[in-house]
């Protein structure tokens, strides 16, 4: 027979957050709209953060938000992200991270559609990572996609569902968190990384991205542009 009622939720919600130990805080009282309201759902999907406000899918944040994440949840991969991708996104963020005298946690400031703060935790770095991330373009590429995909998820609630293509201007095709097959694309997503750079530098880098985006105009789809800046650390979010 199925649980049924708030106690036999709670029960689910508690065995889930046992199998995914990459979530660090989660407040089911004030779950925001992007997270699913189906019982299966819990089941499938990892349990997300404490995020003050109210917002739908690609909607605009109303408030200041707070997340808490770690960078190991990627590796729980997504639509259009596997796990062993999602894992070596997460180990370059680290790896930038570390490189930029960051310690676990850190408190990332986010800029410009999302206003607010992450706490960003991560495993210790190990040699064979900093060796594996050697290359500091590719490493810093990698992050940043690993922590925007973090962002936008929990955030702005859109979930990466395929790769774009060169000369498109964009990344990744966004479509709404926690949806069921098939996907529907709803925005484009363009991200950018800096390994260490000034508010004009990082503001520089934004505008330039947007004026990419226009290339895909023709999709009638909103682009979202995530700079992430591992200096300071910060992310900006711009939409257009």
């Amino acid at each position: 027979m199925k649980p049924q009622g708030r106690h036999a939720l709670n029960g689910l919600v508690s065995d889930h957050r046992a199998m995914h130990p990459h979530v660090l805080r989660v407040n089911s009282a004030q779950r925001p709209e992007i997270w699913p309201r189906r019982l299966d759902c819990w089941l499938l999907a990892p349990i997300g953060p404490a995020v003050s406000g109210s917002r739908a899918p690609g909607g605009r944040v109303a408030d200041q938000i707070s997340l808490e994440l770690a960078l190991p949840s990627l590796a729980e991969g997504c639509v259009a992200i596997t796990k062993h991708f999602g894992g070596a996104l997460a180990e370059a963020a680290a790896v930038c991270l570390h490189e930029e005298k960051h310690q676990s946690p850190v408190t990332i400031v986010l800029n410009g559609k999302y206003p607010g703060t992450l706490l960003l935790t991560w495993p210790p770095v190990t040699d064979q990572m900093v060796r594996g991330n050697a290359d500091p373009q590719y490493a810093t590429e990698l992050g940043a996609y690993g922590i925007a995909i973090l962002v936008v998820k929990y955030a702005g609630g859109f979930a990466v569902i395929q790769r774009s293509v060169k000369g498109t201007g964009f990344d990744y095709w966004l479509g709404a968190a926690f949806d069921a097959p098939p996907f529907q694309s709803k925005a484009r997503l363009e991200v950018s990384g800096i390994r260490s750079g000034d508010d004009d530098t990082v503001r520089a880098r934004v505008r330039t991205k947007e004026k990419q985006t226009k290339q895909s105009d023709d999709t009638q789809l909103s682009a979202l542009v995530v700079v992430v800046e591992f200096g300071k650390p910060r992310v900006d979010v711009a939409e257009r």
